[in-house]
Order: C-alpha cells, then structure tokens, then sequence
C-alpha cells in the first residue's frame, strides 16, 4: 500500500520558518550580525526589530523595523512618503526631476492624457503612502498605466503618513526618460554602496563607487540632504541616454528613499559589506 507523504518534524518546520524569515529579513538580520562583531548586545523583539545596547543602554538610532533604518525621523519619512512634496524641494534646489504629477484613484482619466502630453514611459508610486518604497510601476502603454493605478488602489488602501492627504490611493505619475537607473546608498555625507538598476526595477547590478562618476555621488549626497531629518537614504538617479533632448542635463534624481533595501547591495560579498559596514559605524560613532 502507498503512503502519503509524512507530516514534517518540528525541526524541519522549525528550520523552513527560519529560512522564509531570514530571506524575509536580510537587513536586520545583517545589521544585528555587525552590531555583534563591534561587541554591542542586541535584542530582537517582535516583527523583526533589533535594538542596539552598548554598555546597557539602548542604543536609540539603531531601531530597526525589517529592512527599515535607523536616522529617519518622522519629518523625514513623511517628506520622502510624498512624492510631489520632494519634487518641490528638489526643484527649490535646482535638481531636476522628472516631470510628474499627482492622481488620485478617480482620475485616471486625466492621467492618462497626462501621459499621453509627456510621452511614455512613465513611471508611477503611491503619491502619499507610508509603504511607497515597494511600489513602483513602469507604464509604457495606457492599459499598463490603468492596471498600475489599480494595482497602487488596492496596495495602498488606509496607509497614509499622518493622515497628510485625504486619500491614501493616489499614485504620482512621472515621465521616465530613456537611460539608466543608479541607486545609491547615502550615510552621513557619502555614498556607501550603489547599484545599477534596469528600468522596470526587476533587475540589478552591484556597481563598484570607484567606477561611478563623482558628479553623481555629489548629486546623490546633496540630494538626499535636501529633505530634513534624513541622515540617510537611498537616492535613484537616471542618467539620461545621449540625445538631443537632455544634452544639457547628466542626471534627473527619480526618487528619494528613506529606508534603503540592503539586498541590493549583495551583503554577503563587497560592495555590499563595506556598505552595511560603513552604515552600522555611522551610528555607532555618534
């Protein structure tokens, strides 16, 4: 007679809950190991938060909540959750930025002829959503942008930053020009890690700082600093392709994060352990 498969051990439950929580949670998980090897005790409470103590005392600016980062306050976060709010500090600064706009969920309509006048691809994000650091939409098609809006409504549902804007379901839509994505980690007033990203955001590879051009690390640096309260964060730069429209300008900043994703940066390997390396110092030596 067959048998069916046998039910798993407790260890072997145990063991596959470890691995799904640990490839949920590289950033805590890799911060926590760097705080070890400094000799600063930890302490992991629930929904994966580590909290630093050295010499007893908790360590405050190294609260960590999965992969989001410590040196974020509340001023920050907000500002970098709001997608036209940064376009407006950066254009007060002279960076440029993309064309964009703002939509809420009932006015597709509009964005799709927004779209249409600025050509695509576009790119979109919830406008005013705590959790905008996941999303991000490339639209090439006017089918792709309605699915996007979509998709963004039923993502973002009741997750607003201080309940800044009254409705939790609008996506900013920016003009995507044609180039490549740099992402680049900033801590303090250097850039620590950087990545180069395909343009839909599947793809990405680790790239050495020796090799990027200074203007761009500037660019990342400065950037960041335009937004209060951040003491770090990850800046995407599009370096436009050659062409007649954008001779002019080397960069458009795309976008500002707030609580970096450290898998980016390989951190099993350099680049990326000098990056989380650099990262943990930082606030240790404050």
């Amino acid at each position: 007679m067959t048998t069916g498969p046998s039910e798993p051990s407790e260890s072997q439950t145990w063991r596959r809950m470890v691995r799904r929580l640990s490839a949920h949670d590289r950033a805590s998980w890799a911060v926590q190991s760097q705080l070890t090897a400094r000799g600063v005790s930890t302490l992991r409470l629930p929904r994966a938060t580590v909290l630093g103590l050295k010499d007893g005392t908790p360590v405050p600016e190294l609260v960590f909540k999965g992969s989001e980062a410590s040196g974020t306050t509340l001023s920050g976060a907000s500002l970098a959750a709001h997608a036209g709010t940064v376009d407006a500090h950066l254009k007060r600064k002279n960076f440029p930025v993309p064309q964009g706009r703002e939509y809420t969920s009932r006015q597709v309509t509009r964005a799709k002829n927004y779209a249409r006048r600025i050509g695509y691809p576009v790119v979109m994000r919830p406008a005013n959503s705590a959790r905008a650091n996941g999303i991000r939409i490339v639209a090439s098609t006017e089918a792709e942008l309605v699915r996007g809006f979509a998709r963004i409504r039923d993502k973002t549902q009741g997750r607003v930053v201080l309940q800044e804007k009254k409705s939790p379901r609008s996506a900013w839509v920016q003009k995507l020009p044609e180039g490549k994505v740099l992402r680049m980690f900033v801590v303090g007033r250097q850039v620590v890690g950087a990545a180069e990203v395909s343009a839909d955001g599947t793809d990405h590879e680790t790239t050495a700082l020796g090799s990027m051009r200074p203007d761009y690390l500037r660019a990342a640096v400065e950037s960041l600093r335009v937004l209060p309260g951040l003491e770090h964060g990850e800046v995407e730069l599009l370096v436009p392709a050659d062409g007649e429209r954008y001779r002019h300008l080397s960069y458009f900043v795309m976008h500002i994060r707030p609580t970096p994703p450290f898998d980016i940066y390989r951190l099993t390997e350099e680049p990326g352990k000098h990056a989380l390396d650099a990262y943990t110092q930082y606030y240790l030596s404050k």
